[in-house]
């Protein structure tokens, strides 16, 4: 009897051992190719919405948890001082403008006087050229009398000594000898007539081409001046056309932050998390509130422990559910896994190289893409528990 018993508790004993061991081995092989985790949550985009602009709240348009669309107005700001910067910027560009509108004429105006002084100039000093050259002809001429005046005086002059020498041997008459002086005397008077001529034309011809070069010289000046007047009248013109770029710079500076006194939601989302309200005084880049985007687009970030990312690889399908809804079974896919641990990217990464060490498991986080359409509403930071198929 006591053998037979013996021999029924090993029976039981090994029938035991087996089953667990058989329990065991498939629940091994069910979960050998997936990867859990509840280290899990949902993301979206949030982003702040900020004010540009300084100023008092007019009006808010919005409230905690609204869903708003693209270009929805959220808040205004006090615009009456922006309209006024506005205004003073379109004034002083309207004046810059007129500006350079003179200066252009002025430009122009130089250039066409300096054009017809010029060529007056050149009027005058080429009457001047001519009338020297009359005068150089007419100084020519008189020395070339005062030439053939002298010869007539020197054959009268001979002439003369010829008949004095034979009126004095009583071998013709007076009046022969009279005529021959009155001819030699007649010819002095040319000659001095003649080299009187000469002196005449030749300080006329000194006085004219001192005036030419006088005309000349004023020409030069004036040109000169004129040059200078046009380069300043076209260095005026820059001057007046960088004042008007600088001033439509300006009005466009103004009118830009008018139109921030309006903001608008750049994305749809659900905004939340107003910070502000009715009559608050906001800084330029304060946070006015939150836009999250679940709406639009949501994902999975699961922080798996090191141990189980070495089979994971982008495309692998994923099961998961969320705490807020636990009959509803999502699928996704592993859309990337991080290049470093967690801890690598916190605020004060681990320093392992000083001091005792204890070894952590890290985590990796796995961006999973949801990608049936949700028929729930998701909210970010909500729990959810990804199991990953690896096979």
């Amino acid at each position: 009897m006591i053998n037979k018993l013996k021999t029924d508790y090993r029976i039981w004993a090994g029938s035991i051992v087996i089953i667990f061991c058989s329990l065991l081995a498939g629940w091994q092989s069910i979960n050998f190719d997936k990867e859990s985790t509840d280290n899990a949550i949902v993301r979206c985009d949030v982003v702040d919405v900020t004010s540009q602009v300084s100023g008092i709240i007019q009006s808010v348009h919005f409230h905690d948890d609204q869903l708003v669309n693209v270009d929805d107005d959220l808040i205004n700001i006090d615009p009456d001082l922006y309209r006024a910067r506005l205004d003073r910027a379109e004034a002083r560009l309207n004046i810059a403008e007129l500006s350079y509108s003179a200066a252009l004429k002025d430009e122009l105006l130089s250039e066409i006087n300096a054009k017809s002084d010029f060529e007056r100039s050149k009027d005058s000093l080429d009457a001047a050229l001519a009338n020297l050259e009359v005068i150089k002809s007419q100084m020519d001429e008189a020395k070339a009398s005062s030439r053939s005046a002298k010869v007539d005086l020197k054959l009268a002059e001979a002439n003369y000594q010829r008949v004095l020498s034979i009126f004095q041997k009583g071998m013709t008459s007076k009046a022969s000898f009279d005529n021959a002086e009155s001819n030699m005397d007649s010819k002095k008077a040319l000659l001095a007539a003649s080299q009187a001529n000469v002196e005449a034309q030749e300080n006329q011809f000194g006085a004219e081409k001192a005036r030419v070069a006088e005309i000349r010289k004023r020409s030069n000046v004036y040109g000169q001046s004129e040059g200078s007047l046009i380069s300043k009248a076209q260095a005026n013109t820059e001057i007046s056309s960088g004042n008007v770029k600088v001033a439509r710079a300006e009005r466009d500076l103004a009118a830009l932050d008018y139109s921030r006194t309006k903001i608008k939601a750049f994305r749809s989302g659900i905004i939340t998390n107003r910070k502000v309200a009715l009559g608050h005084f906001v800084e330029a880049n304060q946070p006015i509130g939150s836009i999250v985007t679940c709406t639009e687009k949501a994902w999975i970030e699961a922080n798996y422990k090191e141990t189980q990312v070495g089979r994971m690889k982008p495309g692998q399908p994923v099961k998961f559910t969320v705490d807020a809804y636990p009959d509803v079974e999502f699928l996704g896919e592993v859309e990337s896994i991080s290049g470093g641990s967690g801890a690598i990217f916190s605020l004060l990464p681990p320093e392992n190289a000083t001091g005792n060490f204890t070894k952590v498991v890290q985590r990796i986080p796995v961006r999973i893409k949801i990608n049936q359409e949700q028929n729930v509403k998701m909210r970010v930071g909500m729990s959810v528990v990804a199991t990953v198929i690896t096979e």
